[in-house]
């Protein structure tokens, strides 16, 4: 099964462009949902979304509509690119060797993928992207990518400022994984939640998933909850978790950079 979405999965172009006029910028002064939650992400935060129109109607912009369970991703996949999730709900995971599944994170609306990799010389992807739902992802191609950074300062910063913050919280989260206590693991995955959803939020996994997730037994990550409640950091309701205190999810750590 190819995972290349230009063979497998039909492009639409989310902006309609006058292509008479040399800026090329959209007939309708409308601003198409999609575009409102590009603009939306880090990427492309304090940038006029006149600027965006007219960087992304030079072509290399499309969004790919996947159905629940289609893979988008897959290892050493190679193409370059830049996604952005418009909407729907995806599953990053590993397969071991041994072919365990370990669950990695979710993707949802306005999540970033594809930044790391663009300017690697290394093969591709290392994980693989499932949809978990329905979903609509924006992609920008290397060579839309490179034009705009090299014509827009403030992108520039934006990217490298999104690059050092992933690393910062995948060092934190490496250390979370290796944590022996499970409140602190299931803290750090609730304030990460809570960081891309807002508060309240519903829980993306089932409870058995989310105990594979933090390498914890169902019965350890039931008496995290209920600790974490005790110490009013945290109200559930089912999957419904609104955050009480933010800062008692994440304990202070030592500076490593």
């Amino acid at each position: 099964m190819t995972t290349d979405p230009k063979k497998q999965y039909y492009y639409i172009e989310i902006v309609s462009y006058d292509t008479d006029i040399g800026d090329k910028m959209p007939r309708s002064k409308k601003i198409p949902d999609s575009i409102q939650t590009v603009c939306s992400t880090p990427l492309f935060k304090d940038i006029d979304v006149q600027n965006i129109n007219s960087y992304l109607a030079r072509g290399g912009f499309s969004v790919v509509r996947y159905k629940r369970g289609d893979d988008i991703l897959i290892p050493r996949q190679n193409d370059k690119f830049v996604a952005i999730v418009l909407s729907g709900l995806a599953q990053v995971y590993k397969i071991l060797p041994g072919g365990k599944k370990i669950i990695l994170s979710t993707l949802v609306a306005k999540n970033v993928f594809g930044a790391f990799t663009l300017f690697s010389h290394e093969d591709g992807f290392v994980n693989y992207i499932t949809a978990k739902s329905d979903m609509k992802i924006a992609y920008f191609d290397r060579e839309l990518i490179e034009n705009i950074l090299s014509k827009d300062f403030t992108f520039a910063k934006n990217y490298l400022s999104y690059l050092s913050s992933r690393i910062r919280f995948l060092n934190t989260k490496i250390e979370n994984m290796a944590a022996d206590c499970a409140a602190d693991k299931l803290a750090f995955f609730i304030y990460e939640c809570c960081e891309e959803l807002g508060s309240p939020f519903l829980l993306p996994y089932s409870m058995s998933d989310l105990a594979k997730l933090l390498n914890i037994g169902r019965a350890s990550l039931y008496r995290a909850f209920n600790e974490l409640e005790s110490k009013s950091v945290i109200q559930r309701s089912s999957r419904e978790i609104e955050v009480l205190d933010k800062d008692g999810l994440t304990p202070k750590r030592d500076e490593h950079f």
